[in-house]
């Protein structure tokens, strides 16, 4: 049942409403009813926004090893994550949703979709990530805090030192 959701149910959702949202305007870009050059390199940041889920999921499925064999079942996570993309960013789901929305926006050539994508960003960024943060640092304590430190939420525009450069 878990399979099918991830291959069927979560793209025809994450794909299907920006195409479905598409038709409410004109297409930027396309050319005789075919997406243009431009457009078509939405499909490159669609591509990473994949890749980006890919990465999160093997990430995800390495860790399940390390749970213990029991554990509660709830929304509350057990294990705080810092590895794969989680070292990046402290919200890759939310990472890898933006640049689908962005993706599909431009192979769409959609301001609406383009708009809605920013709406829900904006969304996320003012209701949803604070309280989840706040839920983490209730759980996780000075651990979380600590996390939040070194990693960004979403995206750094600074380069943080690597390891290499630490050691220099």
């Amino acid at each position: 049942m878990v399979l099918i959701v991830m291959l069927i149910a979560l793209p025809l959702v994450h794909m299907g409403i920006p195409w479905l949202l598409s038709h409410w305007g004109p297409h930027h870009g396309w050319i005789a009813g075919a997406p243009g050059l431009i457009n078509k390199l939405g499909l490159i940041v669609v591509g990473c926004a994949i890749a980006l889920i890919i990465w999160i999921t093997t990430t995800a499925l390495r860790h399940i090893q390390l749970l213990p064999e029991r554990i509660p079942i709830g929304l509350r996570p057990t294990k705080l994550m810092q590895t794969g993309p989680y070292a990046r960013t402290r919200h890759p789901m939310y990472m890898a949703e933006m640049l689908l929305w962005l993706g599909l926006a431009i192979y769409f050539g959609s301001l609406v979709v383009l708009g809605t994508g920013l709406i829900i960003v904006i969304l996320a960024a003012r209701f949803v990530i604070p309280r989840e943060e706040r839920a983490l640092e209730s759980q996780f304590g000075e651990e979380y805090r600590q996390y939040r430190k070194r990693v960004p939420a979403l995206v750094s525009w600074k380069r943080r030192p690597s390891e290499a450069d630490r050691l220099l």
